[in-house]
């Protein structure tokens, strides 16, 4: 795959953003999130209907952490800002690999989140997950994080299946952002990094952000389980660029560009320990106009990913590499009928593709095509009353070329299949009192599976006894399907100055994939039926394993003592059913039953202090390097507390 190089992604964004700048004066379209916040005394979002909302009503359970929020957190990294999150499980593998899970089934490579930054994705579809360490935003230019809980694939687009977690950053018309910050820290931890907004003029604004860190993690000490080949010292860099121009007074136009580098030791989906090596860049536009039809948003945005894995317990001079791009287009117009009633209509055309090692031979290459159409309506029925529905078709087209691995049972032809699911959300919100919100929903969302779990062809250089092991993917994988049922209640606290708010749900997952799926043909001497075009070879499929279901509540109360003194705390409390026909498939040790979190800030002029406290009930983990082919051994975590402060 060609690369697209840093240089040129910043020229074309200077030369963008510089040829529409003009001289036009006009009041900005865009949204004024601290200006709105500051009126109605919450958070407020847009992302999840289309129009500004505040948080509490919101028709999904959506979470926002505000920059003061993140600021005051002390955290040098997203998932640390998103550990005190309640319902939200951060597992963290090195210093820089972590996973994030929202209600559970929180493991490596974590695949049924749907991460964003302004809309466009940092999922990666190669292998389904998010590789955190290369977001290449800063935390001092992030506006807010939106977690929204539950599936919301009709509302947020492809992948939302078990919840959403969308990246705002600061608006470069509206703030005017200038920080900069060194770190260090033990294991030779050190860090820096820099963000400077330039507005040109009322017209056109844009923000530049750069940061770097290293470490040297593991020194001389290396776990016996693994070669010391698969360690490496974490280090990463990113380059952000997001530029806005006021075209007319009712058009704008917005365009992002983004490089990022990450080196780090990661926990793979097949629980061995790897050195991987990712490089991201990504450009992006977008275009608004509040017309006669509507406000009419147009997004086209493209992503590449090059990534090299390097050593493994298994055979540490083994190496893989991946190439991968996906293209996305939509186009979407909300617009009202009426006072009461909101419509979106939204197309969508994504363009995956993915070539290297990890597929097959040389020339291997699997590609999908999506087609997707979604429409919202937004019912104000009356001053207590709000109604949201939306429903969201997705069609599928997959398809592969080049040679695949003879010891492979699959064929080109195999790979021709088409796809079509649908995806809905509905949310209804009481405005009881003035400070009382009840909110009902439900939800069927969609995680489809990834392209490696489509076609990847991998000798990791396993075996079983004599017998080499060759992972195959599996074009017959049926998307994983999670429906939710919720009940929400948000209650302002005026006493305390603060609000309480809980949730209850349940959600069913059908369909849930494995990459470990089964064993499809091995030796006769293992004692299993063969077949297979090498019947010396163990030969592993992922496949769609079952179903399962999980239960649970959350709790949030927050509040102030006086002026000075503030203070949160939350509490999650789930459990998971599993129904699943794989014994090496096991997400109900995943997760802990009971998450909580403790916050204690003061402030009293120009000083500040903050102190966190977390506790997890014991979980379990896969060992690092058991086998893909069995039951993983399961290493217990027991119950522990964890403290951050500053």
């Amino acid at each position: 795959m060609k690369k697209i190089s840093l240089k040129r992604v910043l020229l074309q964004t200077l030369f963008l953003t510089a040829f529409m700048s003009g001289s036009i004066r006009a009041q900005a379209q865009s949204i004024d999130y601290a200006s709105l916040e500051t009126l109605f005394g919450e958070p407020v979002t847009t992302s999840a209907t289309g129009k500004p909302q505040r948080v509490s009503e919101a028709p999904v359970d959506m979470e926002i952490i505000t920059a003061n929020d993140i600021r005051k957190s002390g955290a040098h990294d997203i998932p640390e800002v998103l550990r005190s999150v309640s319902g939200v499980n951060v597992l963290q593998s090195s210093r820089q690999d972590y996973d994030v899970g929202i209600r559970g089934y929180n493991q490596p490579y974590s695949s049924n989140i749907l991460v964003l930054i302004n809309g466009r994705q940092v999922y990666l579809d190669d292998y389904g997950y998010t590789a955190w360490a290369t977001i290449p935003v800063q935390l001092s230019e992030i506006r807010q994080i939106e977690i929204v809980k539950g599936p919301n694939t009709a509302l947020f687009g492809f992948n939302a299946a078990d919840g959403v977690i969308n990246i705002v950053t600061m608006n470069p018309l509206y703030d005017n952002t200038s920080s900069a910050a060194v770190r260090g820290g033990t294991g030779s931890y050190r860090d820096a990094d820099i963000v400077k907004t330039f507005k040109v003029n009322d017209n056109f604004g844009i923000r530049v952000s750069a940061g770097a860190s290293k470490a040297d993690e593991f020194g001389d000490s290396v776990n016996h389980l693994e070669p010391s080949s698969v360690f490496t010292s974490p280090e990463k860099q990113a380059l952000n660029i997001d530029s806005i121009v006021q075209l007319t007074p009712k058009s704008q136009l917005r365009v992002e560009a983004s490089s990022s580098n990450a080196q780090q030791t990661e926990m793979t989906a097949f629980n061995f320990l790897t050195n991987a090596d990712y490089e991201t860049n990504s450009l992006k536009t977008d275009y608004e106009a509040d017309t006669s039809y509507g406000l009419i948003k147009a997004t086209a945005y493209k992503n590449w990913l090059d990534s090299y894995f390097d050593g493994n317990l298994y055979d540490p001079a083994a190496t893989a590499d991946v190439s991968s791009n996906v293209s996305v287009m939509q186009l979407a117009d909300t617009f009202k009928a009426g006072i009461s009633n909101t419509f979106r209509i939204q197309g969508e055309y994504r363009h995956d593709v993915a070539d290297g090692t990890l597929l097959g031979p040389v020339g291997s290459s699997i590609q999908a095509d999506v087609y997707a159409l979604s429409g919202m309506w937004g019912w104000t029925i009356n001053n207590a009353w709000e109604m949201t529905n939306s429903v969201r078709m997705d069609r599928l087209q997959l398809s592969h070329s080049g040679p695949i691995d003879p010891a492979s049972p699959l064929t080109d032809s195999d790979f021709d299949r088409e796809i079509t699911e649908p995806s809905y959300n509905s949310g209804l919100v009481w405005k009881a009192t003035p400070d009382d919100s009840f909110r009902l929903s439900t939800a069927r969302g969609l995680r489809m599976a990834s392209l490696f779990d489509f076609g990847i062809s991998l000798k990791p250089g396993a075996f079983v006894g004599p017998f080499p092991v060759l992972k195959i993917g599996n074009p017959d994988d049926n998307p994983t399907v999670v429906t939710d049922y919720e009940l929400g209640w948000d209650h302002k606290v005026k006493p305390i100055d603060g609000i309480f708010k809980t949730d209850v749900f349940t959600e069913k997952t059908t369909d849930a994939l494995s990459a470990a799926g089964s064993v499809i043909s091995c030796p006769a001497v293992l004692g299993a039926p063969c077949a297979g075009p090498n019947p010396s070879d163990v030969v592993i499929q992922g496949s769609n394993v079952g179903s399962s279901n999980t239960v649970g509540a959350e709790f949030d109360l927050k509040g102030k003592i006086n002026e000075n003194w503030s203070w949160g705390a939350n509490d999650t409390v789930q459990r998971i059913y599993n129904h699943y026909v794989n014994p090496t498939v096991n997400t109900l040790d995943l997760t802990p039953v009971n998450l909580a979190n403790l916050h204690l800030g003061y402030q009293n002029g120009p000083w500040e202090s903050d102190a966190f406290v977390y506790y997890n009930t014991r979980f379990k983990q896969p060992e690092p390097g058991a086998s893909i082919i069995v039951a993983a051994p399961l290493v217990t975590i027991p119950s522990h507390v964890s403290l951050s402060g500053r």
